[in-house]
C-alpha cells in the first residue's frame, strides 16, 4: 500500500492531482494545501512519494516552499517536484542534480504523462542503486560511492559528479558489469521507463565530462547498448 502525499496551494490542482494518485492500486493518499500544513504531514509519517509543487503561498518562504520541503526530505522520500513558476528552470537543475527529485515536472501537467512518472517512482523505489553496487564484482577504480540515506551520490577522481536518480541508476549498472555491454532492454527495465535511453546516456556523460573534460569511460556497442570501460582498457 503506497502513502503518497500532494502538496499544492492550489487546491483544485491538489484535489485533481490527489484523484490521480488515487488511480494507483491501494494507494493512500494525504493532501496538504501549504507548507505548514506540508510541514506538520510529512514530519510525522514516513511517504514512498511526494508530489510538491514549487510555490506554496505568498510569504518570501512559501514562494520557494516545495524547495524548502525537497532540502528537508528528498534524501529520504522519493519526490516529483511540480512547477508553474516562470523561471522553473532555474531551480530544475538544483533539484534534479544537487537535491536528488525524482522527476522535475511543468504546469500544465498532461495526465498520461504525470501517472507514467508516478508508476515509474514508486518502481524504480531506494534500491537500484545499491542493489547494483552490491552485485559488482569488478566496480571500476577512481568511482566511489557517496553514502546517502534514498540516493547515493559518485564521485569520480575524487570530484562529487552532479546525476539524477535516472542518471545515477544508469551509472550503477553500467559500473557493476564494468567491461560488460549492459544492453538497451537492460538499461529500460532496470529504470522502468520508456524515455530513451539513448538521451540519458547523452547527459550521463555530459554531467561526468563536466567535472573531467577526458572522461571517455561509458562507450556503446553499437546496435546493442552500452558499457562502462574496464579498468584493463
Amino acid at each position: 500500500m503506497p502513502k503518497i502525499a500532494v502538496v499544492d496551494d492550489d487546491r483544485s490542482m491538489n484535489d485533481r492531482l490527489a484523484e490521480l494518485l488515487k488511480q494507483v492500486d491501494h494507494a493512500q493518499v494525504s493532501q496538504a494545501y501549504t507548507l505548514s500544513e506540508a510541514e506538520q504531514l510529512i514530519s510525522g509519517a514516513e511517504f514512498d512519494l511526494l508530489v510538491v509543487d514549487i510555490d506554496l503561498g505568498s510569504t518570501v518562504e512559501e514562494k520557494l516552499g516545495g524547495m524548502k520541503l525537497l532540502r528537508q526530505y528528498g534524501s529520504t522520500m522519493t519526490t516529483l517536484i511540480v512547477s508553474g513558476i516562470p523561471e522553473a528552470h532555474i531551480h530544475q537543475e538544483i533539484a534534479l542534480s544537487q537535491l536528488k527529485a525524482f522527476e522535475f515536472l511543468n504546469k500544465p501537467i498532461r495526465d498520461i504523462d504525470f501517472m507514467h512518472k508516478v508508476r515509474h517512482a514508486l518502481s524504480f523505489g531506494v534500491s537500484a542503486e545499491t542493489q547494483a553496487a552490491a552485485g559488482a564484482k569488478n566496480w571500476p577504480k577512481h568511482l566511489e560511492i557517496q553514502p546517502a540515506p534514498r540516493a547515493p551520490n559518485l564521485s569520480w577522481k575524487g570530484k562529487a559528479v552532479p546525476l539524477t536518480s535516472t542518471e545515477l541508476a544508469i551509472t550503477y549498472a553500467l559500473a557493476a558489469k564494468a567491461g560488460t555491454t549492459v544492453t538497451r532492454e537492460e538499461l529500460e527495465n532496470a529504470l522502468k521507463s520508456g524515455t530513451t535511453i539513448a538521451a540519458h546516456i547523452g547527459n550521463t556523460r555530459k554531467r561526468f565530462r563536466s567535472i573531467d573534460e577526458h572522461f571517455e569511460q561509458i562507450g556503446t556497442t553499437p546496435g546493442k547498448g552500452y558499457f562502462w570501460k574496464s579498468d584493463d582498457d
